[in-house]
């Protein structure tokens, strides 16, 4: 099928973040063509943000045959176009209507007839490595490439990688130091973020209840892309990307290594953290439970950082910015106010 010269592939490869410059240009100029092309777009986006985290083959599948039906569509609505010059105003209309019609009942008729097979063959082909509060987790992937995975995250990914590409999901905060192969690009799926390289380390997080996805990039180059609003950054060393998912915004900053990247080294590290954000951060570091008591109001902040130390040691330290006294009792921390001496 042909969508005003622009085809389905180029289509699927901007929507999965694989697009060439070229292609992107190409796709750029097919949406601004039309309006209606804009609404397309946007089903086209419900499709692809609904599957996201399958098989990309099964995708590609389901893809085939949303695009082909689409095409019949579109050549009904040439045919009409064609019958009488007089009525091609009235025509067009009723013809573009039906168009955005008939695709969304193709779209949502597949997202739900596909979903069962979307799941089987998703639990066939794919494995997922999963860290609870308290652990990390290193990983030597089948191509070579080196994951180190940080507590409460998952990591999922073939059993084998495909020919012609090497392809990961992830949810939480990993580092990858990846295997370079100039014949397989290595891609990260991070929500609406697809982050590309040949081989490089950096280090993505992602957290669903967190407002940003960052990546930040130790060596080499890296290529980021976000699907929602179509935007592409390249990274070198000591840059890093954040994607705001309350704007869309994709912004290139610099970064602290340490702040970043040192829990992969066992440093734990907090700037200008609330109260409530120390005890989650030290929660799923230590695999504890904070239970605090509700008559403290803390209001201060704490900036600092601890390296490979005890919970004891870092409860000491804090407890001063905070006032607080505390008492260890298994897996639970006990918070109360802090009794003057």
């Amino acid at each position: 099928m042909n969508l005003n010269n622009v085809s389905d592939g180029i289509i699927f490869k901007v929507l999965a973040g694989e697009a060439s410059r070229e292609e992107l240009d190409v796709f750029e100029t097919w949406l601004n063509e039309s309006p209606d092309n804009e609404e397309k777009l946007q089903l086209y986006k419900e499709f692809w943000q609904r599957k996201k985290g399958i098989n990309r083959k099964t995708k590609e599948l389901v893809w085939r045959k949303v695009v082909g039906a689409i095409g019949e569509v579109e050549h009904e609505e040439r045919k009409l176009k064609k019958v009488n010059w007089s009525f091609v105003n009235m025509l067009k209309i009723v013809a573009t209507l039906t168009l955005i019609l008939c695709l969304s009942i193709v779209l949502f008729k597949y997202l739900e007839e596909e979903a069962v097979v979307f799941e089987d063959e998703a639990a066939i082909s794919y494995i997922e490595k999963v860290t609870p509060n308290g652990q990390k987790l290193s990983l030597v992937l089948p191509d070579g490439t080196k994951v180190k995975l940080n507590a409460n995250s998952k990591l999922r990914l073939p059993k084998d990688f495909e020919p012609d590409k090497r392809e990961v999901y992830l949810e939480g905060e990993a580092f990858f130091d990846v295997k370079r192969d100039t014949l397989r690009p290595f891609l990260i799926h991070s929500e609406a973020v697809t982050t590309k390289v040949l081989g490089t380390s950096f280090n993505i997080r992602t957290n669903p209840e967190e407002a940003t996805i960052s990546i930040a990039v130790l060596t080499g180059k890296v290529e980021v892309n976000e699907a929602i609003e179509n935007k592409k950054l390249m990274l070198v060393p000591s840059e890093m990307a954040v994607f705001d998912k309350n704007n869309k915004g994709l912004i290139k900053q610099s970064f602290d290594e340490h702040m970043v990247l040192g829990w992969k080294d066992g440093e734990i590290w907090f700037e200008d953290s609330s109260f409530a954000e120390v005890i989650k951060r030290l929660s799923a570091w230590y695999g504890v439970f904070f239970k605090v008591n509700s008559k403290i109001k803390i209001s201060d902040r704490y900036t600092g950082g601890f390296d490979k130390q005890s919970l004891d040691n870092v409860l000491d330290g804090i407890s001063y910015t905070f006032q607080f006294d505390y008492r260890i009792q298994g897996d639970t921390v006990h918070i109360n106010k802090m009794h003057k001496k």
